[in-house]
């Protein structure tokens, strides 16, 4: 029998964000190792956002700007578009994209975030959460941007942007000079 306390499970849980009972399990399975714990709840939850990612398609999300960088996360739903976590998560990348002048989605994967790279904050995000999280499209613009951001409700994130530059790097695939995620 594993030697450990309910405040254990509590430090595990607030650490990995893991449930409370995915916590305890892996506190047994692993005899009370914290580490070891931590570990077998990283791998397991990586193992099930690939599950996610494989039958689950994100249709919600937002889009953050940052000077002249547009970028759009994608989640499964509305509910985790407007989470303050997501949010965040979605305003940093945008600020690295910006930084990187990143136009694309693969050169904005291999972005420097956090002491990892753009790609794992995605995947690290996917698995916190627990819901399919992906990058959708990027854009950078060289020059003076001004940026329009369109809420369809106040309470949810903006899912239109229109934007006026005078000298684009890449230009989505999408209708001219207004960005949906649908």
């Amino acid at each position: 029998m594993a030697d450990f306390t309910a405040a254990d499970v509590k430090k595990l849980r607030e650490l990995t964000q893991a449930g409370m009972m995915d916590c305890k399990k892996a506190l047994t399975e692993t005899d009370g190792d914290f580490d070891k714990a931590v570990e077998l709840l990283r791998v397991k939850g990586a193992a099930k956002a690939a599950n996610r990612a494989a039958e689950r398609e994100a249709s919600a999300g937002l889009i953050a700007t940052s000077g002249g960088a547009l970028v759009e996360l994608k989640c499964e739903t509305d509910f985790v578009a407007k989470g303050d976590e997501f949010v965040a998560a979605a305003q940093r990348i945008a600020d690295a994209a910006n930084a990187a002048k990143a136009g694309d989605v693969e050169a904005l994967k291999a972005v420097p975030l956090d002491g990892k790279t753009v790609g794992e904050v995605v995947r690290e995000l996917a698995i916190t959460i627990g819901e399919k999280i992906e990058l959708g499209q990027v854009a950078y613009f060289e020059g003076e941007t001004v940026v329009y951001m369109h809420k369809r409700s106040a309470d949810l994130p903006p899912p239109w942007a229109c934007w006026s530059s005078s000298r684009a790097t890449r230009l989505p695939r999408v209708r001219p000079r207004c960005r949906s995620r649908r």
